[in-house]
């Protein structure tokens, strides 16, 4: 076994037993330790893919690249190895198999209970667990060529299983009464499907209502409720994140902006509607040119060009 594996399989079986200890303290360890684990399988991965005379090439950052009778060959240099951003570019430049979702699901958890509040992080591990479970059987079978059972210390394994189960069931219920709402806007589906908890992050959020409008959810990790105007734009900031990111890098148009009837940031512009209140824009084209008018453009009625005019005229 790999020094490698070694660690992988290490970090999980702590991180379980951090979870046992049922000691809120130990939360983010042991999240911590379950997410480095599956990043470490997944390298583990990378390094079994690695070219011969390599030195493991594949799971660095850095390579330098050498001539040789067979042509030109990488080399892995210097201690640093590869982010999960560059894990998941190796996996598809090489045509590998990945749960790209659950892998950001279990990242997202791991940034909520490391920066955030540790208030109900009973349920949040819970739900770590449940996402690590299907990417280490994932890994370690498809991968790897391992059986989970056979990998991990005595009772590790049936502890995953255990809490997946649990979560995977309740989980199923939250999903069924989403699915079960009616009259919701086009761009709403996407936000439901990424709802969490405003107090303690979970996904596990239940609706009360079938009519979109109507509804208010429950997390069913903590009890908390939440309603449109709360959950939506928090759904929204975790869906449209990297479009955000580069929209600032690269510019262009975000997806989602301020609505002008009700000020959630929750109007989805491809749609023309808010996803918390249902408005459209009040002037769609300028009074004075007939231009078509943006989300900054609803005070007057003109364009941006118009109401200066109209000002000077004035």
């Amino acid at each position: 076994m790999s020094p490698l594996l070694a660690n992988a399989i290490t970090s999980i079986e702590v991180g379980v037993e951090d979870y046992k200890l049922s000691d809120s303290r130990r939360a983010a360890s042991a999240v911590r330790n379950l997410y480095a684990g599956v990043l470490l399988l997944l390298k583990e991965k990378l390094r079994r893919e690695s070219p011969p005379g390599s030195n493991d090439g594949l799971i660095y950052e850095r390579v330098e690249f050498t001539r040789c009778p067979q042509g030109v060959a990488f080399v892995g240099k210097g201690k640093k190895t590869i982010d999960v951003e560059q894990i998941r570019e190796r996996f598809k430049s090489l045509g590998l198999a990945l749960d790209e979702a659950r892998l950001e699901q279990l990242r997202r958890i791991r940034n909520d209970i490391e920066h955030h509040s540790l208030k109900d992080s009973h349920a949040k591990v819970q739900e770590a667990i449940a996402r690590t479970f299907v990417l280490v059987a994932s890994v370690l079978e498809d991968h790897l060529g391992m059986k989970p059972h056979d990998t991990f210390a005595e009772g590790v394994w049936e502890t995953m299983l255990d809490e997946a189960e649990t979560f995977n069931e309740i989980e199923a219920r939250c999903r069924a009464s989403l699915l079960a709402i009616t009259n919701r806007p086009d761009g709403a589906e996407s936000a439901l499907a990424c709802l969490q908890c405003p107090g303690c992050g979970s996904s596990l959020m239940e609706a009360a209502d079938t009519d979109y409008f109507e509804t208010t959810f429950t997390c069913r990790a903590c009890g908390e409720e939440a309603d449109l105007a709360t959950a939506i734009p928090l759904a929204l900031v975790a869906l449209y994140a990297g479009e955000a990111y580069d929209v600032v890098k690269d510019g262009g148009e975000p997806s989602i902006g301020t609505c002008p009837a009700c000020d959630a940031e929750a109007f989805f512009i491809d749609d023309d509607v808010c996803l918390v209140c249902g408005e459209g824009r009040h002037y769609t084209e300028c009074d004075r040119c007939g231009a078509e008018l943006s989300l900054d453009e609803q005070d007057t009625g003109m364009c941006g060009y118009c109401d200066h005019m109209a000002a000077k005229d004035n």
